[in-house]
């Protein structure tokens, strides 16, 4: 496995080559700022609701330098849990040791990696290896939007499945992650 490579599919839309950027002057709000505490915070305003949650909290307009200040002004733990409170995403970017004594931390490390649920009491069928795109046979019907959900279903495609995605256009949408998302195998239907 090519390790760079691997790393880099985690966060693909940064790398897309277009007219377009992730956190670029259209998405002030989703990105890495430092908080009066000296620590980093990540903002994630990439959805209308959010981005308005995040300027309102800040009591600032939708602009770079102006958010910088704002968030210089907070100490990070008390604006984490502020935007939390109101129903809008950030994180701040936390050691690994700070992740695992963080009460989030300490549940899911109670959890198993992997949780296997059986749906019904039909026999396995039986995979065939040996072959280069091993869930060939796998059909997925998503329903998912983003940013997880399709990237797991795109990685689904890779391996041979068929993915069938089925989105509302009622709702929200970053071009970027929809691009990165929707690769050779994977269908998207607008309903």
């Amino acid at each position: 496995m090519d390790c760079r490579s691997a790393a880099a599919s985690t966060h693909a839309v940064a790398f897309q080559r277009h007219n377009w950027q992730y956190n670029g002057p259209d998405f002030p709000t989703t990105d890495f700022y430092r908080t009066g505490d000296d620590r980093f915070i990540f903002l994630h305003g990439g959805y209308p609701k959010l981005r308005d949650g995040i300027l309102d909290i800040l009591n600032v307009p939708n602009n770079r330098k102006r958010i910088t200040g704002a968030v210089a002004g907070w100490n990070a733990e008390y604006l984490e849990a502020t935007l939390a409170d109101a129903g809008v995403c950030a994180a701040i970017a936390r050691t690994h040791d700070e992740r695992l004594t963080h009460p989030q931390g300490r549940a899911v490390i109670r959890e198993p990696l992997i949780t296997l649920t059986r749906l019904s009491d039909s026999e396995p069928v039986q995979r065939q290896y040996g072959r280069e795109r091993i869930l060939q046979p796998l059909r997925v019907l998503d329903f998912s939007h983003v940013i997880a959900d399709p990237t797991a279903t795109r990685g689904l495609a890779q391996m041979g499945a068929e993915v069938l995605h089925i989105s509302s256009p009622s709702r929200p949408r970053i071009l970027p992650f929809d691009v990165d998302t929707n690769t050779a195998n994977v269908m998207r239907i607008w309903t």
